[in-house]
């Protein structure tokens, strides 16, 4: 009797027209190695504002590889939509061929597949640091799946994925976006906009500018960089904020420790002088080798060897152990040499778990102390970044050198474009630069400084290193330099009242037309076609862009 009332009340809010809950399930499928143990169907809890899939931790002691996917978040080819991965790389629903494709460059716990008329958002709650989004196509099929590998972070918690539903307007990954951002302020009260800190909204107004001085790729000493501020402060460029690496001061630029550090300190005191901010790098996942110190604080694995970083082929550094014994006194070493704020570099996306007896810590753990080194670093140094962007650190983060994968992503097997999600979320709030690709637009091609501002870039500058064509080996170079960070300079200012501001709507108008739309009703298209394009009565050349400011509430009244 009761299901029968029920249902009659589910039909009546229906004709109502008043949204109601439906049943749903996901598929969990659970690996060891290439066997597959044990594959069911699960249903989803209905939260009020979103369905919750719970898998519990005591069911997986054996898994490897943990597949989640929920039913309602399919497609087939040929239909209209796509599904977006938290790396911003989005697939369209046009593919041949079977490929289970895993995001391995996600910075962020979220992935959504947009279908007709609605779409959805899954936010990994529960072992967010293993999961990694992922499309699956089978048989002309489409399927969002989350992939939880706990060979490489190990089991801590329950599996928990949260699915929200979006509707009319906010049913694509600008809505996504939005949504995610909502959540984050609602849950990370320490999180801030720019617009609330005088420190961040002065860093908008300025390009940054980092300089590689240690190392085979070095490209600096202290004498050049003296030079280079000496040119930009001559041409009346100062709203730059150089950021110097880390290895000039472990290596003393060729002088003892006591006289590198006075040099360095005076050369810091000058630049300051001369209107610009300065700061200096620090990494804590670098070890160097014969440094008993450091090696005491690696990570290690279960057997007892370090743990490597698959990307850059390191030994980790244990978070949690670094925090307790080390990062006090680098912090305040460099706030001792003047720096006015700090790069923090090597912070791992996916922090690993640590076995070592004298600092066991689960990656959950380590994420903690990953958070408390950027805390600590923002409390001594007043203002810090980081060279990545961690979302599980995203609330003690002003800028990032790097939030996202090869900028023109579209060379794999699902990826038809890359989207801002990363911006939508975290621009106004995070000053980043999108990938290295973007990096020292000024003085590559119109479309790489065009698609560098679509995702809402504070314009960056790299002298030195494997990435940059740009030196201050002789004063022809110091000279190019110069060229490039001026040019950074001056878009700098031109947009940083943008900076400030939320980035509220990414739109692709046609396939070579894009509009970007920000909380205070400015507007930003692109043109990457190759003919000129109208938009508003305004002229857009190829490769370029044409900024409409928002109508003042005079205008509206005549």
């Amino acid at each position: 009797m009761n299901f029968f009332i029920k249902a009659i009340n589910i039909l009546a809010l229906m004709l109502l027209g008043i949204e109601v809950a439906v049943a749903a399930n996901a598929r969990i499928e659970i690996f060891k190695g290439p066997q597959k143990l044990k594959s069911y169907d699960a249903p989803l809890v209905d939260m009020g504002k979103f369905l919750r899939l719970t898998v519990g931790a005591k069911d997986l002691s054996n898994a490897d590889i943990v597949r989640v996917g929920a039913d309602f978040a399919t497609s087939a080819q040929g239909q209209s939509g796509y599904i977006v991965l938290g790396s911003g790389k989005l697939c369209a629903f046009d593919k041949k061929g079977d490929v289970l494709y895993v995001d391995e460059e996600s910075m962020l716990p979220i992935a959504g597949i947009k279908k007709t008329s609605e779409a959805y958002l899954g936010i990994v709650n529960g072992m967010r640091l293993a999961a990694k989004p992922a499309v699956e196509i089978k048989g002309g099929k489409y399927k969002l799946l989350h992939v939880f590998d706990l060979k490489v972070t190990p089991l801590y918690e329950d599996i928990v994925i949260d699915y929200w539903p979006l509707k009319g307007k906010e049913a694509n990954y600008s809505g996504m976006g939005r949504l995610y951002r909502n959540f984050k302020f609602e849950k990370t009260p320490d999180m801030r906009p720019i617009a609330k800190s005088v420190k961040a909204k002065k860093a908008a107004a300025c390009a940054l500018l980092a300089i590689k001085c240690g190392g085979k790729n070095s490209a600096a000493t202290l004498e050049g960089i003296e030079k280079l501020i000496e040119t930009l402060k001559g041409r009346g460029t100062t709203n730059v904020c150089i950021c110097i690496d880390g290895e000039l001061l472990a290596r003393g630029d060729g002088a003892s420790a006591k006289a590198a550090e006075e040099k360095i300190s005076a050369l810091v005191a000058a630049a300051k002088a001369s209107g610009f901010e300065i700061a200096a790098s620090i990494n804590p996942s670098k070890v160097e080798k014969g440094d008993k110190i450091s090696e005491k604080l690696l990570a290690r694995d279960e057997r007892g060897n370090p743990i490597i970083d698959p990307k850059t082929k390191r030994q980790l550094v244990c978070p949690k152990a670094y925090y307790r014994q080390k990062a006090v006194g680098d912090l305040n070493r460099l706030r001792d040499l003047g720096f006015s704020f700090v790069l923090v570099d090597g912070l791992c996306t996916r922090p690993p778990a640590c076995f070592d007896k004298d600092h066991l810590a689960d990656a959950e753990v380590n994420a903690l102390y990953c958070k408390r080194i950027m805390k600590l670093a923002g409390q001594v140094m007043g203002s810090s970044g980081c060279s990545e962007a961690p979302d599980f650190i995203a609330e003690y983060t002003d800028f990032t050198l790097e939030s996202g994968p090869d900028i023109f992503a579209d060379k794999d097997a699902v990826t038809d474009k890359l989207v801002p999600l990363w911006q939508i979320v975290y621009h106004g709030i995070i000053l980043s630069n999108p990938s290295k690709q973007t990096l020292n637009y000024p003085v590559k091609r119109e479309k790489v400084a065009a698609k560098a501002i679509e995702f809402g870039a504070r314009p960056l500058v790299v002298i030195g290193g494997a990435d940059s064509s740009l030196s201050l080996s002789d004063g022809k170079k110091i000279q190019q330099a110069a060229d490039a960070v001026a040019k950074a300079a001056s878009d700098a200012k031109t947009f940083a009242a943008l900076q400030t501001k939320f980035l509220q709507q990414h739109q692709e108008i046609t396939p070579d037309i894009f509009r970007c739309v920000y909380s205070d009703g400015t507007e930003v298209v692109f043109n990457y076609g190759k003919l000129s394009y109208i938009h508003n009565g305004k002229n857009i050349k190829p490769n370029s862009y044409v900024i409409f400011r928002p109508k003042s509430w005079l205008w509206n009244i005549f």
